[in-house]
């Protein structure tokens, strides 16, 4: 057989994700210690008084080794539990899909009296292990059926469009009365009250006109829900750059509203936005994994990604920071740390795939440069003064930072002229002015260095303390802001004597960025949105507006006419700020741009948009307490995060939550507190240590009990809910659900945790325990855990549908347990452990139908991964890559994923035993570019769409006692200056080219396998290889193959015992070519 037809075999890129649609069903089970029970479910949930009706009920079920006995339901019933029957996963009686994990059944109900019926569901293994769950089944008066109950945003929220447009999707919402069903022909009103545009509808059910209507943005209009209780309309964006807001409310259902948002002159980037530098009419931006991003903004109402680099030096650029000058864009690069150096004076038309010498390295790039840095070390700021680059780092281990400085007079032959290293704490941002540079260092302030000598910086003084925020100077001043989120102002004209000159509280300064332009300072101020403070008097600076961003701002440029905002979800997006012709029509002495009021000289702002000023306001911010008694009790009436609560009892250790309690309880069981907000203000404000907070039932959010996000939790606190059936977080995409920082000993439990930008997102936090809850919906990762955070356990919770990952632990973090989780139907990863990580105990999860690998443990980091169900994910069911080691891949079930069942690449290590491997599109193992499996043993690796096991690229591995059967090419393929030094015990039969190939300048030791009904070559030898067969050991046993029983190509070199192999029945020759005795 000629070698050549086996030559040309890819090397896949691990990072590399394929948008395909999501096989149909969820995985089965996982393996554990005793069986998981997800949040049962009951539909309808709710049921007329005096009528016979059925309902489904159904729930997950995860068990160990697939022996779970049975799954019962109970009623209540007085005092005691009764058992009504049993839910089964057959596909009958309800149950939808046949094993797919979820077990369901239908019931029959007839209720007499109004009330709710509890049921209880009890899952049961072989070993009476058990695990609870519960549900209520709600029964109504017979006016429930007719009377809306609530208004829900369906879809359409969050669009992207430009000026002029219609957009693409409907805003749908629908109407449902008590019993969950739909209402139909309830009047609903949609109106714009932010921004301009046309609501464009056709007229609903109830009325007569069927054709479409264009209403003007204010119009006084009227649609109805059809008779599956779901009204629509469309909305054309005006002329204008400002996002839209469009509120839904109905006459039948006063106080309630729905608000949708539609983001205006905007473009998404495919990673998440880090750093942006405006040159001419582009906006370069560093975009993480997807590199240099370049935006055409030629058009400020249609900006455009015109042109993209991804990729150099064999991998994706990991961008962190850039600047832009004299047309050369300067990138600094994470992995590898590198200064790349662009020519950009024709930004659209650079081809960045041509690569002449084919060495890796674009023609594009002028040149780069290794910055001597650590592997750690993150660039947080590049900006350029006195033809030189000024790049700051941090490392995110020790939060220590170094400043680097190189010489770019001749930017093509960049020189590093001096790194300053003794930067201690957490830097976070940069400004120059004159000889001097000025870092935000936490809580040493703002460090001084003294830079006129650039070969040799020197450290100059301090001012300030506990910066959170960037920094920005304008003229002789510099603004920060500090952990109290105060905006300060001070005076540097005289650098060695600097003196404040001014502050003023902010709703939320910290980790903003800022910017300045004219008389006006801007916070981008992530959740928040951005901020607008007037400074023409810097003694008394005013806020003087804000500008409502859809999820986290972070950073913000100023150019012209527009501030250039980098949205953590959405990308980029323009907004326009006022020029210097801005009028003040009421002299009140706020330009009409930030005027709620430009006709009533007597009031300027409008905190909570109610219409009514803040002059004549009693309650600016509509947290339901006066101004006046805000301000008596010490807390901030212009921000509704902030106001005053009732203390608990000293002696108390646990505190209450109910959603429906009135404002102003003490936290008792009896008087619960009516937010977690609520809870969380009473727990600082005590000062004393408050174990637990018990939250019952209900949903929490800003719409239903005005919760703010992200809710901020402390050490040594104990989140409880009641159940995740019936406790909800609901973040609305607001924020981060849960945001955990610099704390200790905090557990999260028994809740559904949806429409967070995170879920849960932990910094420098330790010992964490997230457990028995519902992640779902987030637009990033569901749980995010690092930097520098360590000993989590993540056990028994539901993780799916987030648009990230499902896991994400990164930076020098770790992870304790990871396990009985299910984790399936994420965008990107089911878990993916970072940057130096460790995950000690990944076991008896279900991960499945991930769109990107079920496990990836990535760069420098390492993983024991056991006892797991992992299928159906779009990409590898487990990737190990970039200098990181998994010693213990054993015992899992590693099926039908995309493409390879395990892949270890980049000069990564494993140990892979007694796991079964099948069904997998691609390889069953995959071990390529300088990697190391010590130990391949003990594994059932059949049926996958490409070789049983390959190893190639200057990688090794041992091979022993695995059964590989049936795989569409090679049952062991060793490539491409690989080795194997022991190939035995394995039964390798029927694959569908041949048993085992060495090929292309490898090597092999091949000894007592039996080789079996291949449809080629027993074994096959080419391409410059050599190989050892038979020498040592048992009898090698190679019967019944297609071709030749070995085949050496004449290239290749093989030393074959033939006394110690049984040849029987191959349908060629029992040896092709020469070979040596020993």
């Amino acid at each position: 057989m000629d070698s050549t037809t086996l030559k040309g075999l890819i090397i896949k890129n691990f990072l590399t994700a394929i948008l395909i649609l999501l096989l149909s069903s969820i995985a089965t089970a996982s393996k554990g210690d005793s069986p998981v029970i997800g949040v049962p479910a009951i539909e309808p949930y709710a049921v007329l008084v005096n009528q016979k009706s059925e309902a489904i009920i159904s729930t997950e079920v995860i068990a160990p080794d697939n022996n779970l006995k049975n799954v019962i339901v109970k009623m209540e019933k007085g005092s005691k539990w009764v058992k009504i029957g049993t839910l089964q996963d057959n596909g009958k009686n309800g149950d939808l899909s046949a094993k797919d994990g979820t077990y369901s059944a239908r019931f029959k109900f007839f209720q007499k009296k109004q009330g709710d019926i509890s049921l209880k569901i009890i899952a049961t293994d072989k070993n009476k292990n058990t695990v609870e769950g519960e549900v209520k089944l709600l029964v109504k008066s017979r006016e429930a059926d007719a009377k809306p109950k609530k208004i829900i945003p369906i879809s359409g929220n969050n669009q992207t469009g430009n000026p002029g447009e219609i957009l693409k999707e409907p805003f749908v919402i629908k109407v449902e009365n008590e019993l969950g069903k739909p209402v139909a022909n309830v009047p609903i009103t949609p109106s714009i009250i932010q921004g301009k545009g046309e609501i464009i509808t056709v007229a609903g059910a109830k009325k007569s006109e069927q054709r479409r209507k264009f209403y003007k943005s204010g119009s006084e209009i009227t649609i109805y829900t059809d008779s599956n209780g779901e009204a629509s309309f469309n909305v054309k964006l005006g002329d204008s750059d400002k996002d839209l807001k469009i509120l839904i409310t109905s006459p039948l259902l006063p106080g309630q509203s729905v608000i949708f948002f539609a983001i205006v002159s905007s473009v998404d980037t495919p990673d998440l936005p880090t750093d942006l530098d405006i040159s001419g009419n582009y906006v370069f931006i560093a975009d993480r994994f997807s590199g240099l991003q370049i935006v055409d903004i030629s058009n400020s109402l249609e900006p455009k990604i015109t042109n993209t680099f991804s990729e150099a030096f064999g991998k994706k650029l990991s961008s962190q920071s850039l600047s832009v000058n004299n047309n050369i864009c300067y990138l600094v690069n994470y992995d590898p740390n590198k200064l790349l150096v662009i020519d950009v004076s024709n930004p659209e038309y650079i081809d960045f795939q041509k690569d002449s010498d084919n060495d890796g390295i674009p023609d594009a790039l002028l040149t780069s440069i290794d910055l001597p840095v650590d592997t750690l070390d993150i660039s947080v700021k590049a900006l350029i003064e006195k033809q030189s680059l000024f790049i700051l780092f941090k490392n995110s281990v020790n939060k220590t930072g170094k400043l680097v400085v190189i010489d770019i007079s001749n930017p093509a032959s960049p020189v590093v002229q001096s790194t300053f290293n003794n930067i201690n704490d957490a830097p976070e941002d940069l400004e120059i002015k004159g000889n001097f540079a000025y870092v935000a260092c936490d809580s040493w302030g703002i460090v001084v260095l003294d830079i006129q000598d650039l070969s040799s910086p020197v450290f100059s003084g301090s001012f300030g303390k506990n910066v959170f925020s960037s920094i920005s100077i304008s003229d002789n001043y510099l603004y920060y802001v500090d952990y109290g989120n105060r905006l300060h102002v001070v005076d540097i004209s005289t650098s060695n004597s600097p003196s404040e000159t001014g502050s003023i509280q902010t709703i939320e300064g910290r980790y903003a960025d800022i910017a300045i332009s004219g008389n006006f300072v801007y916070l981008a101020s992530q959740e928040v949105g951005i901020q607008v403070f007037d400074i023409s008097d810097k003694k008394n600076i005013k806020l003087v507006g804000e500008i409502d961003t859809p999820s986290v701002a972070q950073k913000i440029k100023i150019s012209g006419n527009f501030a250039y905002i980098l949205d953590k979800a959405f990308g980029l997006y323009l907004v326009s700020i006022p020029g210097s012709d801005e009028k003040d029509s009421d002299n009140d002495g706020v330009i009409d741009f930030f005027d709620s009021f430009p006709q009533n000289p007597d009031e300027v702002a409008d905190t909570d948009k109610d219409g009514i000023g803040n002059n004549a306001d009693e309650d600016d911010d509509n947290d339901g307490y006066t101004d006046v008694e805000e301000i008596n009790r010490g807390t901030d009436p212009l921000n509704p995060r902030d106001f005053p609560v009732n203390l608990p009892k000293a002696d108390v250790k646990e505190i209450f939550v109910a959603s429906k309690a009135v404002a102003g309880g003490n936290g008792s069981s009896d008087n619960p507190y009516s937010s977690i907000t609520e809870a969380l203000l009473a727990v600082k404000a005590s000062g004393i240590q408050i174990n637990e907070i018990i939250v019952k039932p209900g949903v929490y959010s800003y719409l239903s009990n005005k919760e703010f996000f992200p809710l901020q939790l402390p050490s040594d606190i104990i989140l409880n809910g009641s159940d995740a059936s019936n406790t909800i977080i609901d973040a609305g995409y607001s924020s981060w659900a849960i945001f955990i920082k610099e704390e200790e000993n905090v557990t999260v439990e028994g809740f559904t945790i949806k429409n967070g930008n995170a879920g849960i997102l932990a910094n420098y936090s330790n010992f964490l325990t997230i457990r028995n809850n519902v992640i779902e919906n987030s637009e990033f990762s569901a749980i995010g855990i690092g930097p520098n955070s360590f000993n989590s356990k993540i056990e028994k919770n539901i993780i799916k549908n987030n648009k990230e990952r499902g896991v994400f632990i990164f930076s020098n973090s770790s992870a304790d347990i990871i396990k009985n989780n299910i984790i399936s139907d994420n965008k990107d990863y089911g878990i993916f452990i970072a940057e130096s990580s460790i995950a000690e105990d990944i076991s008896w999860n279900t991960i499945a139908k991930n769109v990107n690998d079920g496990i990836q443990v990535y760069e420098n980091s390492s993983a024991k991964i056991k006892n797991n169900i992992i299928s159906e994910n779009i990409m590898e069911g487990i990737t190990i890559a970039a200098n990181s080691i998994a010693d213990d891949i054993s015992d899992n079930t590693i099926i039908k994923n995309g493409m390879d069942g395990i892949q270890v690449n980049i000069n990564s290590s494993a140990n892979i035993n007694s796991n079964t491997i099948s069904e997998n599109k691609m390889e069953g193992i995959f071990v390529a570019i300088d990697s190391t499996v010590k130990n391949i043993a003990e594994n059932t690796i059949t049926k996958n769409g490409e070789d049983g096991i390959q190893v190639s690229y200057n990688s090794s591995i041992n091979i022993m006692n695995n059964n590989i059967s049936k795989n569409t090419r090679v049952g062991i393929l060793i490539s491409t200056d690989s080795a194997s030094d022991d190939i035995s015990g394995n039964t390798i039969t029927e694959n569908g080219l041949s048993g085992i190939i060495v090929q292309d300048n490898s090597s092999a030791y091949i000894k007592e396998n039996f080789i079996r009904g291949n449809i080629y070559d027993g074994i096959f030898i080419a391409g410059n290889s050599t190989a050892l067969i038979g020498l040592t050991g048992g009898k090698l046993k190679i019967t019944s193959n297609g071709d030749d029983g070995i085949d050496i190509d004449e290239d290749s070199t093989a030393t074959i015992n033939t006394k110690n192999i049984s040849f029987i029945k191959n349908k060629d020759k029992n040896i092709e070519g020469e070979y040596q005795s020993p």
